[in-house]
């Protein structure tokens, strides 16, 4: 047949495959993409949909340091100028607490710093009540506690109190090496706290974490007289599951009629800003071991950059860092850029499939 007979058809038939093969449609998803559509997650984990598939060890936590010793005015002693219900409504998830007995009730468990004396923080009782409101009210929340009892309070006294509040049904404890399960698995299971007691907790019931054993930590505490940094940490080989750090600067003061150090509220402005940033950034290069907690006291100087920084740590990762320490290591959009941006198996498809034709429309209107 001639070409002139011959080439329109040709050509309408490839014109009509080449429009089918083009037709925009959906992306064909990815095994990964799958996964997570079809997971059980929360549209939100601790404030973020990014952590809701990260080993919950692996999330850092804005926190404060002795949470409950809030100062009466600027003279008086503490460590914070805003109650735990104020703290959880502006983003702390990491509390540590300091129990002592009730000077009205020794079988009473209260909250002071370095003493009832010198600063009344109320009892337990009332504090773990706010904490469960506080998570009542927000069902994909989690909170982290910390335990201690300079005033050695009875184990029972303050699993008492937890256990008035159902608290102890909700705490999580995992395994002392590796990860722990993610935050969507221990919300999807009822879990909403873990709480860790130090060696001053005797006798430490099933649902509370050993504190000396499952964390590794870091007291940045600067004397008056020193310079940063000064710090002191319990080596553990790095395979524990959390890192905890305690970020502060103390000064001298009379308190009891002994001069002691307490905490330095002129320089928290100066001590949680680029301070604060410098020595956990530090910490993590030079140990590649990635800060559960960070504490500090007065989280609400003008200029703290504890916010930022755990915004930073839970979804960017560390600039000179290897690869395989890029956090979140389970969050696909941190990992590879191929991960992100690559294209699906569909689009390539169609564009390998339309240059064949091409070639072919080429070839045979050659040949005819």
């Amino acid at each position: 047949m001639p070409p002139s007979t011959l080439t329109p058809r040709f050509l309408r038939l490839v014109l009509l495959l080449v429009a089918i093969v083009l037709v925009p449609t959906q992306a064909r998803p990815s095994d990964e993409t799958t996964t997570a559509a079809v997971s059980s997650s929360p549209p939100s984990c601790l404030g973020s949909p990014l952590l809701c598939n990260v080993p919950y060890n692996l999330v850092t936590l804005a926190g404060t340091h002795a949470s409950h010793a809030v100062r009466k005015d600027e003279d008086s002693l503490g460590t914070q100028d805003k109650g735990i219900k104020q703290q959880l409504a502006d983003g702390i998830r990491a509390l540590y607490l300091e129990v002592y007995p009730s000077p009205a009730d020794s079988s009473t468990a209260e909250l002071c710093f370095m003493s009832c004396a010198a600063n009344d923080g109320g009892t337990l009782a009332a504090t773990l009540q706010v904490i469960t409101d506080f998570l009542n009210a927000e069902a994909t929340e989690m909170l982290t506690i910390v335990v201690s009892n300079p005033g050695e309070v009875a184990t029972e006294v303050i699993t008492k109190e937890f256990k008035a509040q159902g608290l102890d049904t909700i705490a999580y404890v995992g395994p002392a090496l590796g990860n722990w399960p993610t935050v969507s698995s221990l919300l999807a299971n009822g879990k909403r706290i873990v709480v860790f007691g130090d060696k001053s907790v005797a006798s430490l019931p099933s649902w509370m974490a050993n504190y000396e054993t499952m964390t590794q930590y870091t007291q940045l505490v600067v004397p008056p007289d020193d310079k940063w940094p000064m710090g002191r940490i319990n080596y553990l080989d790095g395979k524990v599951p959390f890192f905890i750090n305690y970020h502060l600067r103390w000064t001298n003061a009379t308190v009891g009629g002994a001069v002691r150090p307490v905490p330095y509220a002129a320089e928290a402005a100066i001590t949680n800003s680029w301070d604060l940033v410098s020595h956990i950034v530090d910490l993590r290069n030079n140990n590649f071991i990635w800060p559960h907690l960070v504490a500090v006291d007065f989280y609400d100087v003008p200029g703290c950059k504890l916010f930022d920084m755990v915004r930073n740590f839970n979804g960017v990762p560390i600039p000179g860092n290897q690869p395989s320490n890029f956090y979140p290591i389970t969050n696909k959009a941190h990992t590879k850029v191929k991960s992100v941006a690559a294209p699906t198996t569909a689009g390539i498809g169609t564009v390998g499939l339309t240059l064949a034709l091409l070639v072919i429309v080429s070839l045979c209107t050659y040949r005819i």
